[in-house]
């Protein structure tokens, strides 16, 4: 449960600052649902937690980016989805078998830009930043990072970084911050993005 208090103190942040924390994200999924959904892989305890918490961004109201993650947390639909999309881009490039191909363990929970990842393996639990799009090739395989151990550590990262940093939701609806003043080192390892 330890993942579970990260999170609700992670929103808890969130709410302190203002954002209308249930109107930007969706409820959580029941566990069962969430078992029944990923049946490529073992279900790991943090995806039940996430999920459980959480299912992704409300898609009726415009997209809140988890601050400071940098991210927009994805739902479990978007997440097999995304994660379907990208195992079979690789394999129509012929890439899914390399090194450096997308781990048929590995599920989106949060995303940037298309292609921009985090990805938590329901092996390890380990959370990866991975960068994965249009264009694959052998020539240019996706690159993927491991950026943390398991989510509840990546977590109490965030929570520290909101804690120390100057972080304001505004009346249009997002938060304004200054990346610059986000600590270098945890930008370059893509825990801030």
């Amino acid at each position: 449960m330890a993942l579970l208090d990260a999170l609700t103190e992670w929103e808890e942040a969130w709410r302190a600052r203002g954002v209308p924390v249930d109107d930007r994200l969706a409820p959580g999924l029941n566990p069962d649902e969430i078992r029944a959904a990923i049946e490529f892989a073992p279900v790991h305890d943090d995806a039940i937690t996430w999920y459980s918490w959480r299912n992704g961004a409300n898609p009726l109201t415009p997209r809140m980016e988890a601050v400071p993650s940098g991210r927009i947390l994805t739902s479990l639909s978007e997440a097999l989805r995304e994660r379907d999309e990208i195992l079979s881009s690789e394999a129509d490039e012929g890439i899914n078998d390399a090194e450096d191909a997308y781990r048929r363990s590995w599920l989106p929970v949060a995303s940037s830009e298309p292609g921009n990842l985090l990805s938590l393996d329901l092996n390890r639990g380990a959370v990866f930043r991975s960068d994965v799009g249009e264009g694959w090739s052998t020539e240019y395989p996706q690159w993927h990072l491991q950026i943390s151990a398991n989510l509840e550590t990546l977590v109490r990262t965030w929570i520290a970084e909101l804690s120390r940093g100057d972080y304001s939701w505004n009346a249009g609806g997002w938060f304004d911050f200054d990346g610059l003043d986000q600590p270098k080192d945890l930008r370059s390892r893509h825990v801030l993005g």
